[in-house]
């Protein structure tokens, strides 16, 4: 077995704000190699290579029928597609808050970055547009990001 040289990202729910407006998710904490640099709530990649990036954010919001996405941007470049996808019920005795789950597989280039932004597309078309608020829950939200 070889080693993948990987990269495991917490998100935070310090300093995102309860908003209804795309937000760039901050990045606060990092294990893994030296094959990526954190800084800025974007990383940069040391190699070219292809990679594997998945993860889980936890959204949560006090609105009714409130869904949500996780969008990568590479190069400051949105990629185009919306991932993962929550839907938070909540209504009397449904939950408040719901995972978006996230898988892709890019080919980088050595310095290219990856952003991860949350958007709110409830009572829209996707693409963001949502007018409820949302924000990040305070746990059980990670990235991992492997080269392949």
């Amino acid at each position: 077995m070889s080693y993948k040289p990987f990269q495991y990202l917490m998100c935070s729910s310090a300093g995102f704000p309860s908003t209804n407006a795309q937000t760039k998710l901050p990045i606060t904490q990092q294990v893994g190699d030296s094959l990526f640099n954190v800084a800025s709530d974007a990383i940069t990649v040391n190699g070219d290579g292809v990679y594997s990036i998945s993860g889980i954010v936890q959204i949560q919001s006090a609105a009714q029928r409130l869904q949500a996405t996780v969008k990568i941007f590479i190069n400051g470049v949105y990629d185009g597609i919306e991932r993962g996808g929550s839907y938070i019920r909540n209504a009397g005795t449904s939950y408040d808050f719901w995972g978006v789950n996230f898988y892709t597989v890019k080919t980088l280039s050595k310095n290219d970055t990856i952003e991860f932004y949350v958007t709110n597309v409830q009572g829209s078309s996707y693409g963001g547009g949502g007018t409820a608020n949302y924000s990040v829950n305070s746990s059980g939200n990670e990235i991992i990001i492997e080269r392949r």
